[in-house]
């Protein structure tokens, strides 16, 4: 067997000459410098993302799967990809002096995050390819508990009469509360945090540095788990620039605002684990000084998906 070599690894020279050659139009290379170029075409398109602390390679990619080089540890990757740009993703089941690479899936993307398709279908999104999604509660979805229910109002009309929009106010100087529920999906990277906010709008402009405290209340339990104690959280309500995300030192009436809780640590958490929850305006605390109702919009949780589903109905791996 003979060593991998990438471009990196031809003499000096060559690889000079490859330079100046594809810095040529292609449509104005010469015979022989096209031929150059095919004869080291194979090294060329060769590259080696990870090296361990051995200098075997954990991770590379090039045309041709490598069956006769060596050089790559046992269980190392390399990513195929055609002249379409289209990628397939072989694991070395071999050792560093006799590899065999055998197709495990196919794989898109760059050395930090990567699209992959495993052989049962299964799509996953890994290291830096991960995305956000929102886990949304409509106001209207949740629950009040018939004491400290906030009202359910007009917010907008078309100015002539109309029935109108309606929300549910929070009251300025009482607290009040409202219930949901809400199961983690499927496509949740399993043990990353979770980010709760507040959609909300206000009913009057308010002051310098008037400010809304909003509070959640929940217990968190994987499937088989058990709920525990509650924890409460609060929106940072100190001044307009922290109380919420748009930083205003005013509230404007009828603005459509966000107020962030900190991250939920989901350290243990899986998927279809489920949060019960209280959300309310905590109007009695004395950073809550926004003189008039707030209409509540939804309360979301920001979370990260690393795929489009779960790889069984009921587990992830």
């Amino acid at each position: 067997m003979s060593q991998f070599v990438t471009l990196t690894d031809l003499p000096q020279k060559t690889q000079d000459e490859i330079a100046e050659i594809q810095a040529v139009d292609s449509a104005r290379r010469t015979a022989s410098q096209t031929a150059f170029l095919a004869a080291h075409d194979e090294a060329i398109s060769r590259s080696v993302t990870l090296r361990n602390a051995d200098d075997e390679i954990v991770m590379a990619r090039g045309k041709t799967v490598p069956t006769t080089e060596t050089g790559f540890q046992k269980g190392a990757l390399f990513i195929e990809t055609d002249v379409t740009g289209a990628t397939t993703l072989y694991e070395n089941q071999g050792d560093t002096d006799t590899t065999t690479f055998v197709r495990v899936g196919s794989s898109v993307g760059s050395a930090s995050g990567q699209v992959s398709v495993q052989d049962d279908g299964t799509v996953r999104l890994e290291g830096d390819a991960t995305s956000w999604e929102d886990l949304r509660i409509a106001a209207e979805s949740t629950r009040a508990g018939g004491t400290k229910d906030p009202d359910f109002a007009v917010f907008k009309t078309d100015g002539s009469g109309s029935q109108g929009v309606f929300l549910l106010w929070f009251d300025k100087a009482t607290e009040e509360e409202l219930y949901f529920s809400v199961q983690l999906p499927h496509a949740w990277k399993q043990g990353s945090d979770l980010y709760p906010h507040v959609h909300w709008t206000p009913a009057a402009n308010g002051g310098a540095n008037e400010c809304v405290r909003w509070g959640l209340e929940y217990t968190w339990a994987n499937v088989s788990g058990t709920f525990g104690d509650t924890t409460i959280i609060y929106t940072d309500a100190t001044d307009g620039s922290t109380a919420t995300v748009q930083g205003d030192e005013s509230v404007v009436a009828g603005k459509h605002y966000i107020s962030a809780f900190d991250a939920l640590d989901a350290t243990d958490k899986t998927l279809s684990s489920m949060l019960v929850c209280r959300v309310f305006r905590d109007a009695t605390d004395s950073t809550d000084d926004y003189n008039a109702d707030a209409g509540l919009l939804e309360i979301d949780f920001h979370y990260q998906i690393d795929a489009f589903g779960s790889d069984t109905e009921y587990g992830k791996e």
